[in-house]
């Protein structure tokens, strides 16, 4: 009762009272005889409820609407950019020579082209047994053949391809030979050529009517499949395509002087056997 009487006389005397004055009826006092704040406050009570939420705040500007075209553009020059710096093909490859394609196969490019047989220096032997040549020989910074094998995959997996055959001699002269429809069947067929459509300045040594290679068989000299009483992988000019023997014999043998009908040859340019520096086969597929 008497805290109460002092609590009221306090909290009356604040007003009209000195703080010496009001201690007197304050049972506690500070050294400053000033009223002592924690008697005077009572427990800290439960928070109040939270008012009501404010109004919301003003709409930012839209904005702007992609353009569906531009943006479709822009995809299709990303994807070009990265064709040419990864190609799924040498026909969209940006650089020449050795390179790896997005299937990670690596291969020889060539203006578009994969090249699949490469002489110039005599430095790999050609005169190779079946499984080289389907499987493929040499270097790909050098000379060498890529493989029957894969040339069967490339060409039977397209919608269509062409054969391209640049020969050079050794005064520097070069021509080409271009077939527009080319394939080659799987090993059971013996890698059987599929050839048509000529075209080009070096002749055509591979469908003359005498020695007709389309449609002829692969043979090595370990795997004799031409129509001739001799082996012509042996005797006449390397590995081929052979008839009864033929005009192209791009895998014979390399010299500087031969005319020998075991040199490499493309008998239409010149008439005449040998004479060949350099040859590049060429594939280009369609999908």
């Amino acid at each position: 009762m008497n805290k109460l009487v002092s609590l009221v006389v306090l909290l009356l005397g604040t007003t009209v009272l000195s703080q010496q004055q009001q201690c007197r009826f304050v049972p506690v006092c500070d050294e400053n005889q000033r009223p002592n704040d924690s008697f005077m406050k009572g427990e800290v009570g439960s928070p109040g409820k939270a008012g009501p939420i404010g109004p919301q705040g003003l709409k930012g500007e839209p904005g702007p609407i992609a353009d569906e075209t531009a943006l479709r553009s822009l995809v299709t020059k990303i994807e070009k950019i990265y064709e040419y710096i990864v190609p799924v093909t040498c026909k969209n490859a940006l650089l020449r020579g050795h390179q790896k394609l997005r299937s990670g196969d690596e291969v020889y490019c060539d203006d578009g082209w994969q090249v699949f047989q490469h002489r110039y220096d005599g430095s790999v032997n050609f005169n190779q047994l079946w499984e080289d040549y389907k499987h493929g020989f040499g270097n790909l910074s050098s000379e060498f053949w890529f493989g029957l094998e894969k040339l069967h995959l490339i060409t039977t997996s397209a919608r269509r391809c062409r054969l391209r055959v640049d020969i050079w001699d050794f005064e520097g002269s070069r021509v080409y030979a271009e077939y527009s429809n080319f394939s080659i069947g799987s090993e059971s067929s013996s890698y059987q050529l599929e050839l048509a459509g000529f075209s080009g300045s070096a002749g055509d040594s591979m469908l003359d009517s005498r020695h007709v290679q389309n449609g002829k068989r692969f043979s090595t000299s370990d795997r004799d499949n031409d129509l001739s009483i001799h082996n012509c992988a042996l005797n006449h000019g390397g590995p081929w395509w052979h008839h009864s023997c033929g005009y192209a014999r791009l895998n014979g043998q390399w010299s500087r002087s031969s005319t020998s009908v075991t040199s490499m040859s493309w008998y239409h340019w010149k008439n005449r056997w040998g004479g060949l520096k350099s040859s590049m086969m060429k594939v280009q597929c369609d999908y």
